[in-house]
């Protein structure tokens, strides 16, 4: 059974392996390279699918100053198309949606072949300009491409803060994502309470809930590429008599 099939079965656990592209600055020779030796540790680890970010500078999220300038990287389908060749394995490709304005995106939607997925990503902050906002990124996904199976992302974290963070997950839900991706998870009561909660909301909601591959391996940093890669494992479905209880 493919991974798409899995996902939309909530059937078991995942394993991905994440990089980030390499800097825009890094050459074509180089930046092969730096693909083909993601490609080995794929072949060593097989995993399920293959996670691209997509990054984007988040300075408005946090104004305090950063320890190192943001540096970009290239884009992740980019460098999927020119980098990995033909792969027998599924492709998690980030957007971060506000970077690409509409003509691009639609382009990009509609030459995706059938082993790529996403996770749409919105701006930093409501301050932040974009050329296209995630709703309207989800809207044309809906439009154009409803079979290209689309994630969220989840902030255990932010739902320390406020509280809500299972209410997101929910919109996005609502809005066509059929499985969520955590940053790392740096507090577990965090994560615990974020699952408990998206869980208890679905119930109240008679909404069966979504696979969330949460982030709990190792992370590797190629100095060479200055990028993680990063191994990523989740997507059980939420079990009723695992899940946490309420707090």
């Amino acid at each position: 059974m493919d991974l798409q099939q899995r996902i939309c079965d909530r059937a078991g656990e995942f394993l991905f392996f994440a990089v980030t592209p390499p800097r825009q600055t890094t050459t074509p020779e180089r930046a092969q390279e730096i693909a083909d030796i993601a490609r080995k540790r794929l072949d060593g680890l097989e995993p399920d699918g293959l996670v691209l970010y997509d990054i984007d500078d988040e300075s408005d999220r946090n104004q305090a100053e950063r320890p190192f300038p943001f540096t970009p990287t290239m884009d992740p389908a980019e460098y999927l198309a020119r980098h990995f060749g033909e792969l027998d394995l599924a492709v998690v490709v980030y957007r971060a949606v506000g970077k690409y304005d509409e003509s691009d995106f639609r382009s990009w939607l509609t030459e995706q072949p059938d082993q790529v997925l996403s996770v749409f990503v919105g701006a930093a902050s409501r301050e932040t300009p974009v050329a296209t906002t995630l709703s309207r990124a989800q809207s044309l996904r809906a439009e154009l491409r409803p079979d290209l199976l689309l994630g969220g992302v989840a902030i255990p974290e932010r739902h320390t803060r406020t509280g809500t963070e299972h209410l997101r997950l929910l919109a996005k839900q609502e809005a066509g994502c059929s499985y969520f991706v955590t940053q790392v998870v740096y507090d577990v009561n965090a994560a615990k309470g974020l699952v408990s909660d998206y869980r208890y909301e679905c119930a109240a909601r008679d909404l069966a809930p979504v696979p969330d591959r949460v982030h709990v391996l190792g992370l590797r940093v190629d100095e060479d590429a200055g990028v993680p890669e990063v191994a990523r494992r989740g997507g059980a479905p939420l079990d009723p008599q695992r899940t946490p209880a309420r707090r």
